[in-house]
């Protein structure tokens, strides 16, 4: 037994010479970590009794090294235990990191923003120091404020001013949108849907007011960015123009370039006689095609049933998030496609896609490929193989000049990650709620049906979206950037992503599509489209809604 203790000791001291895991230390420069268990050991790393302390802590206090046998852990999950004293040990000294707001949540001192980190157990004790500190840890990982100066945090005065500040905007919002919701004078909007301001007399582009849910959501906080620009002529104080229903409208009026007397001539007597002409004369040519194609119309209508009840009837309802859908096929049967797969490991899978071509054979391979998906997806395999399990499932059945783009990822709510390849469809749209800003994800990829085997999977590439707090990410297909109005120009990608900034800060998957399908049925002006529209948005609830005013409470 003595000897087997001999080489036991010699074996460790082989290791603390050799081994890269065996030599890490804190941030002191000083602590050693037991390579096995991750835990401070010894608290001089340069004692002259430093390897007595290490050997009796791995051989007699160690649960997880095993006589030297089981494997230590790696450099980088050293590296993790690293992290995490250094920011445990923040955590303890400084007042700033132990901040907690309303509802017991834990106030990030870099971004100064309520998380929804709870410093409370349910039943009301307190929670452990390094549970909090494994959350906290967590949230940096996705906090961009951490990110861009990791040394740097707002200091306990620092933060008071900035939670004051946050309260003072939001009864300043508060009372735009009760001005918006009662006085007409701040009603009015120009043809595109801008706001008019009563104060500058002009429509304001970045004030969106083309739907009930934008003036309500949007709106207000727009609103407010305006009147405390320099560019607006209201000066502050009370929020009342001097302006009457009267005068708004005559403004209205000359902006549209009509005259008081023109304005009632769309409602003219003379002009229905001859609508209505021309409305019954295209009535009856429909109904006597329908006639003649009865039984094919029968055919279609069950088709168009068909395949609307293959596709999800509600998004996923998962906490922390909030989805929406908006699906309008130009044809009775479409070729867009999209779904939600819920995976074993309690992650989403997302997919969307766009067949080539409208009617019954796009609905066929339409109706082929999301069931390929649904049971590819399954593995819980990461994109790429999924994608190029289906493109190898589909390919041998597409026609030659068919070909599907399509976009699958898999959301990760407990890591606020998307992860995604993207095969010839548009890119998503990221909302990032602390910029203010949207950046198009962009990545190579390549149609589906076009390639196979490990050709195929070469031309893909896996991209990773991180989802902060009210970000949102906005899938969609060709139907929406390439919506035409009747002399053929395009909505576009530039209006698409100016819409999605302008609608960001509601923070609702719900507002963002009513926002962005109002913007393009004002661009389109009715004109019948030609493509399907598919728009999909996945939105990160920023929290608690109470967390931008709530009182500080130091919790430690």
């Amino acid at each position: 037994m003595a000897r087997t203790g001999r080489d036991l000791h010699k074996t460790f001291a082989n290791l603390l010479k050799n081994h890269v895991c065996f030599n890490v230390l804190l941030d002191d420069e000083k602590t050693w970590l037991c390579p096995y268990c991750g835990a401070p050991a010894v608290a001089d790393r340069g004692s002259p009794d430093f390897e007595e302390l290490a050997f009796k802590h791995v051989i007699e206090q160690c649960p997880k090294a095993g006589g030297l046998v089981a494997p230590p852990l790696s450099k980088g999950q050293l590296q993790e235990q690293v992290i995490h004293a250094r920011f445990k040990a923040q955590y303890l000294s400084e007042p700033a990191w132990r901040i907690r707001v309303s509802g017991g949540v834990w106030l990030c001192p870099f971004c100064v923003q309520a998380t929804n980190i709870k410093m409370v157990a349910p039943a009301g004790a307190q929670r452990t120091v390094d549970g909090i500190v494994r959350d906290i840890h967590a949230h940096f990982g996705r906090c961009y404020d951490y990110a861009r100066s990791p040394g740097k945090w707002h200091t306990i005065e620092e933060i008071k001013a900035k939670l004051n500040e946050a309260k003072l905007q939001e009864q300043l919002v508060k009372g735009i949108a009760a001005q918006m919701g009662s006085d007409p004078v701040f009603q009015f909007s120009d043809k595109t849907g801008n706001w008019i301001c009563p104060f500058c007399e002009t429509p304001i582009g970045n004030v969106d007011f083309s739907t009930p849910l934008a003036r309500t959501h949007s709106a207000p906080r727009q609103a407010l960015v305006h009147f405390q620009s320099r560019e607006c002529r209201y000066q502050g104080g009370e929020l009342i123009s001097d302006k009457t229903v009267e005068q708004m409208q005559e403004i209205v009026r000359r902006l549209s370039g009509e005259t008081a007397e023109a304005e009632p001539a769309a409602e003219t007597p003379e002009a229905e006689p001859s609508y209505l002409e021309s409305l019954r004369s295209e009535l009856g040519e429909l109904r006597s095609q329908l006639g003649q194609d009865k039984k094919l119309q029968q055919d279609l209508e069950r088709a168009r049933k068909a395949q609307r009840r293959m596709l999800p009837s509600e998004p996923p309802a998962i906490p922390g998030y909030d989805f929406d859908v908006y699906f309008q096929a130009c044809e009775q049967v479409s070729g867009d496609f999209f779904d939600f797969i819920l995976l074993k490991d309690g992650r989403i899978g997302i997919v969307m896609g766009d067949i080539s071509g409208h009617g019954i054979d796009a609905g066929i391979v339409m109706g082929m490929t999301k069931k390929a998906f649904a049971l590819r997806a399954q593995s819980g395999d990461d994109p790429t193989t999924v994608v190029s399990h289906v493109n190898g499932d589909i390919l041998p059945e597409l026609e030659k000049a068919t070909f599907v783009t399509a976009i699958y990822g898999i959301l990760d709510p407990g890591g606020h990650t998307f992860q995604f390849v993207r095969c010839g469809h548009t890119f998503p749209a990221h909302y990032k709620a602390a910029a203010g800003e949207v950046e198009d994800v962009t990545s190579k990829g390549l149609v589906m049906g076009s390639l196979k085997g490990p050709l195929f999977e070469k031309k893909l590439e896996l991209k990773e979206v991180t989802l902060g707090p009210g970000d949102s990410l906005t899938l969609y297909t060709d139907g929406i950037m390439e919506a035409m109005t009747e002399e053929e120009e395009e909505f576009g990608l530039e209006r698409a992503g100016e819409t999605i900034r302008r609608h960001g800060p509601a923070g609702s998957a719900q507002a963002m599509i009513e926002g962005v399908i109002g913007a393009v049925h004002i661009f389109t002006r009715g004109h019948p489209q030609a493509d399907d529209e598919t728009l999909i948005v996945i939105q990160r609830l920023p929290g608690p809604e109470s967390a931008p005013i709530a009182v500080l409470e130091d919790a430690g």
